[in-house]
């Protein structure tokens, strides 16, 4: 749905999530990586969902800044540059998405080359599906969450400081992104896999 394999991420940003989501593992295969890798970007995009609403609703400590959520959205327009590519965001964005609200510093680029620029950014969970509707596959679009933003070991060290002894050596499988404990803040959301 959103355009962004697990493999084209792992090319533009150093981080684990090919190892985290099994799509080197003989066992798991790379077809089964991609099918959770999916559902994680459902679950992230569900819970921006589901902030924008506490917002719109009016929640006493919810602002506009606690409903924006994390993206990386890509452009792979031919023959374009990196400025040219971020000006067409900005307009999809403002105008496709009428969000007067967002202006092109909120894009920042992560990844740049001849076939594809990348930007990290925060925006509405309604501006995310305006792009998404707009299933044009040169424009992919992810929802950052805490398994894409964790390094491996992250939070077993962490409910290891706490002083929680949990095994999170478990096999994955399909309710890994549905049956979750959350911590939550405002600016930080530490998702940890049962």
């Amino acid at each position: 749905i959103f355009g962004l394999s697990i493999t084209e991420f792992d090319q533009i940003l150093s981080t684990d999530v090919a190892d985290e989501f099994g799509a080197r593992d003989p066992d798991l295969g790379i077809d089964r990586a991609e099918e959770l890798w999916e559902d994680s970007a459902n679950y992230q995009l569900d819970l921006a969902v589901e902030a924008e609403e506490r917002w719109v609703a009016g929640e006493a400590a919810y602002g506009r800044g606690d409903a924006e959520y994390p993206y990386v959205i890509c452009s792979k327009k031919p023959r374009k540059s990196a400025l040219q590519r971020k000006s067409q965001i900005v307009n999809i964005v403002i105008f496709g998405a009428e969000d007067k609200a967002y202006d092109e510093n909120k894009l920042f680029t992560i990844y740049n080359d001849k076939e594809m620029t990348c930007f990290g950014t925060r925006f509405l969970a309604s501006t995310a599906l305006t792009i998404a509707g707009l299933r044009d596959p040169e424009l992919p679009l992810l929802p950052i969450g805490a398994s894409i933003k964790l390094q491996e070991g992250a939070v077993a060290d962490t409910l290891q400081r706490a002083g929680i002894e949990v095994d999170l050596d478990v096999p994955i499988d399909e309710n890994m992104f549905r049956e979750t404990d959350a911590v939550q803040s405002s600016q930080t959301r530490i998702e940890v896999a049962l």
